[in-house]
């Protein structure tokens, strides 16, 4: 069975996070530590506010618990400098997830509009990949253009890393649409699942307001979007998915952004349970 949740924010203090959890009656979370659009020196929070939260999480059975790192993320970088700030900032989120007793970082890979250094990239996910502890993994989030919005490319990007067990893919349906997979249609979505090979650990669950192939990466509502209701429909109901956590990054427009989403994606796994009886 899939446990479902959101990307939610912490800024405005842990307790109105546990409650907004708790009302959208969700099982795992995304959160980032800090700004997103930062590279991170230090860790955000004192212990002891590190501490609470790990304990009200654990309370209210959160799992997995993700952290998405900023975007100026970006291992490949052509200018050493980004690359290096990038692996700084990864490590101190790494140590911020295991204070929290958190499980994935998630982070992407690359930039969709800059060439790749791949030998790059590669040397700084092996060091990254060495310092990861147990129950820790770094998760490749597919961009929605370039060469690492293709599956196959991450795929084999981290079975060139020495310690592939810390290493895994988030899979983002927007990104995926955007990049030329039609997950409207069965066969593109077993495509997407035999190019990861095993490899994909988390689904981030947005429509896209890119049409297919666009590399335009713009999240929409689910059934929303050109993906549309059908297609996120044939995506969940692909067997692939089960057992996957699912984390939507939907927008919040609204104060019942979050919740009408989820419901949506409920109802869709509801009636997968009943079909396959």
């Amino acid at each position: 069975m899939n446990r479902i949740g959101a990307h939610l924010h912490i800024a405005s203090g842990i307790d109105p996070l546990i409650k907004e959890i708790q009302l959208l009656n969700i099982n795992t979370l995304q959160i980032f530590s800090g700004s997103p659009r930062t590279y991170r020196k230090t860790a955000p929070m004192n212990s002891e506010s590190l501490k609470y939260l790990e304990k009200k999480l654990q309370e209210i059975d959160i799992y997995p618990l993700v952290i998405h790192a900023p975007y100026l993320v970006n291992l490949g970088s052509l200018r050493e400098g980004v690359a290096l700030k990038s692996a700084y900032t990864l490590e101190n989120e790494i140590r911020f997830l295991e204070l929290i007793n958190g499980q994935y970082l998630v982070f992407h890979s690359g930039s969709s509009k800059t060439p790749l250094n791949e030998k790059r990239m590669i040397y700084y996910l092996d060091s990254l990949a060495d310092m990861v502890p147990p129950g820790i993994q770094l998760l490749l989030e597919n961009n929605a253009g370039g060469e690492t919005s293709k599956i196959s490319y991450l795929q084999n990007l981290i079975n060139k890393v020495s310690k592939t067990d810390s290493l895994g893919i988030c899979l983002d349906t927007c990104h995926l649409y955007a990049a030329g997979y039609d997950l409207r249609n069965n066969d593109a979505v077993n495509r997407v699942f035999e190019e990861a090979d095993g490899m994909v650990k988390l689904i981030h669950l947005n429509d896209s307001r890119g049409t297919l192939g666009s590399g335009v990466d713009r999240h929409a509502h689910i059934g929303k979007g050109n993906i549309g209701l059908q297609g996120i429909i044939t995506f969940l109901h692909n067997k692939s998915i089960d057992d996957l956590p699912i984390i939507i990054e939907t927008p919040k427009d609204s104060l019942d952004s979050d919740g009408d989403n989820l419901k949506i994606i409920r109802h869709i796994l509801g009636r997968k349970i009943v079909d396959s009886d």
